[in-house]
């Protein structure tokens, strides 16, 4: 019996497979940049709030910006991402590095970026800049938080393995497959419970901080009034005692 082994390497169901398996990895990127940009936003959301009303009530009409004075200038429109990715252009130098990364990090992914640059598609450059934009923000929270980087990691390698298993499992049903992709989804769900575990018991450390600083803040509020009002008075006594700079 003549063995039917390359059947599986139909140039049309690998294109199907392949071109399935990059929008799938499109979604898992954009799921990945969504979990950075709510990361970001929960470590920044304090911060933001303690420091707007200061700066904006430090700051005199004089030293100002001119982004903050100045309504009359035109306000320049930031280019599309479809712009900005048509105008920059990546070099060897950056593809060498994001193609190392993939290989490194999740071979399946490394593969489909070769495919798709054998067939010289566009898709191959939009893949490219997704995949960079991911290794990218994966080095900068490794700096800045090597904890939630290593799930992060794990999540992003999860989500591209199940894309590319999900393309297969496309062109043609697998037993063995379906096992796999079982798998995949439960390391995924355990993964994204770790995750969200890890920022509720940041939160709820951050939490305890702020209720001891309202405990504080409240035990003796006619007490903090008179401290605070003594300090103002203080600065504005300084200040008018202070010589004038000549103009």
């Amino acid at each position: 019996m003549k063995s039917n082994t390359h059947s599986k390497y139909d140039p049309r169901s690998s294109f199907i497979m392949w071109t399935f398996a990059l929008l799938l990895f499109a979604s898992s990127s954009a799921l990945t940049e969504r979990a950075f940009a709510d990361q970001n936003s929960d470590n920044t959301l304090t911060s933001d709030k303690s420091n707007s009303g200061k700066s904006l009530a430090m700051q005199s009409p004089a030293t100002q910006s001119p982004a903050q004075t100045d309504t009359s200038k035109p306000k320049s429109v930031a280019p599309s991402n479809r712009e900005r990715n048509s105008a920059e252009a990546i070099s060897e130098e950056t593809e060498s590095s994001i193609l190392e990364f993939a290989k490194r990090e999740e071979p399946g992914l490394f593969e489909l970026l070769r495919f798709l640059k054998q067939k010289r598609t566009a898709s191959y450059q939009q893949a490219l800049r997704e995949t960079g934009r991911t290794q990218q923000k994966l080095e900068v929270l490794k700096e800045k938080d090597p904890e939630l980087y290593e799930i992060e990691s794990q999540l992003w390698r999860t989500r591209s393995k199940l894309s590319l298993l999900a393309a297969q499992l496309s062109v043609k049903e697998d037993g063995q497959l379906e096992k796999q992709l079982e798998y995949l989804v439960r390391d995924l769900e355990s993964q994204e419970i770790a995750r969200v575990t890890l920022l509720r018991d940041r939160a709820a450390k951050q939490l305890e901080r702020l209720d001891s600083q309202l405990k504080e803040r409240t035990k003796d509020i006619e007490g903090s009034f008179d401290k605070s009002l003594e300090s103002w008075k203080s600065r504005i006594k300084k200040q008018r005692t202070s010589p004038k700079k000549a103009d």
